[in-house]
């Protein structure tokens, strides 16, 4: 069996098996099986570090070193050394490394799995609590710093937009065109819109009534006319038109259509503005809410539905027409949820076995191409998470 299908049998790399069943007539498990390869010593490597695995198993009349290369979508460069330990084991080690970003280990035109390569640490997040993401763009409401970040999810470059003035900064939105970032200040009370050419702040929230009490979480509709805002002390949705920032209640304790909101900790808005998606942090139930006339129904529940239980809700995103991934942050997985029936799976979470870096307090996703990418400010980072396999992956620090 050759070198990289053995990487890719024991879960370490990240692509299709396919090319090495072709060559070899053989199957395997992405995920463990044989444990032929350890998993690296670390999934990031700050200025100055190196990074170890070992290969067991190793067919040493097939191996070739010559046929190992790296790749990075940034500028990331490593020295990788492969040393002999016994005459089924090798030992790869990366070191020296130069540049930003992920780095990935190939074999011939086989690609492995991709370490962070961190030597920037200019811009570093301190408990990154909401994301948003257009194009390859990531935006971050870092509430230790209380700062509005931008990583570039190919290249892993952070930029901090704006690091003043945005008070407790817990969530962020931002439009289709990047016109205009919509932050969460939870100790102000209010949502401040950032202008992501000047950086110029507008606290859009002190118009009118109601006034936010304990905001969480803040969407934008598509056409970008309106901004939602979860709000646990009101126990309800304010919408906050941007023509002139008049708001309204769109559903709260006075409208018994269902068990009222409670902590509503996650928000998403349909691509037709017609009906809101809330996750109750204390309900354990995903809403669904209609924004004409603040009707509420329960989609998904620890009795609606079969699967995993909620627990501590904390994100909510649209992974396909009909399905969500949600955030649990005293479980600490990742789990879908099928909108039409309810149902709940497990995509990832740190009972599965060589699954990547452990999650340690979930906050916030958004989607990404076949990724669901999580902030967590335990580790203080950003994840990839891959949504067929469940494997992850820290994509910044």
């Amino acid at each position: 069996m050759d070198f990289i299908c053995k990487l890719f049998a024991i879960g370490i790399l990240s692509l299709s098996l396919s090319a090495c069943f072709s060559a070899v007539g053989e199957s395997a498990s992405i995920f463990g099986g044989n444990e032929i390869f350890t998993a690296p010593d670390k999934f990031v490597m700050d200025a100055g570090e190196s990074a170890k695995f070992s290969l067991k198993n190793v067919d040493p009349d097939l191996f070739k070193v010559e046929k190992i290369s790296q790749s990075s979508t940034g500028t990331a460069s490593c020295r990788i050394d492969v040393s002999f330990v016994s005459s089924t084991e090798r030992e790869v080690t990366l070191s020296s490394c130069s540049g930003q970003g992920p780095v990935t280990v190939n074999y011939g035109k086989l690609k492995a799995y991709e370490i962070l390569i961190n030597n920037d640490a200019s811009v570093a997040y301190q408990t990154p609590f909401g994301i948003d993401i257009v194009g390859d763009n990531a935006y971050i409401a870092d509430s230790g710093s209380d700062s509005l970040i931008r990583q570039n999810l190919k290249t892993g470059v952070k930029t901090s937009l704006v690091s003043a003035g945005l008070g407790n900064a817990v969530d962020v939105a931002v439009d289709k065109t990047e016109t205009y970032a919509y932050v969460v200040d939870s100790s102000g009370d209010a949502v401040i819109r950032v202008d992501l050419s000047t950086y110029a702040l507008t606290t859009i929230s002190n118009t009118g009534t109601p006034n936010l009490s304990y905001p969480t979480r803040v969407v934008v509709s598509e056409d970008s006319s309106f901004v939602y805002v979860a709000d646990r002390s009101l126990n309800g949705v304010v919408e906050i038109d941007l023509s002139d920032f008049s708001k309204r209640i769109v559903t709260d304790s006075s409208n018994t259509s269902t068990i009222p909101l409670d902590i509503p900790y996650s928000l998403l808005v349909d691509s037709t503005r017609t009906y809101l998606y809330v996750a109750d942090r204390d309900q354990q139930a995903l809403f669904k809410i209609n924004i004409a006339t603040g009707d509420r129904e329960i989609l998904s529940s620890n009795t609606v539905g079969t699967g995993p239980t909620f627990n501590k809700a904390h994100s909510l995103s649209f992974i396909s027409s009909n399905e969500m991934a949600y955030v649990d942050i005293n479980s600490d997985l990742v789990m879908k949820i099928n909108i039409d029936t309810g149902d709940r799976s497990i995509i990832s979470n740190n009972s599965m076995a060589d699954s990547g870096p452990s999650f340690q307090t979930l906050f916030s996703s958004a989607k990404y191409g076949e990724y669901l990418i999580v902030s967590d400010s335990g580790l203080d980072a950003l994840l990839k998470v891959n949504l067929k396999t469940g494997f992850r992956t820290i994509i910044g620090k």
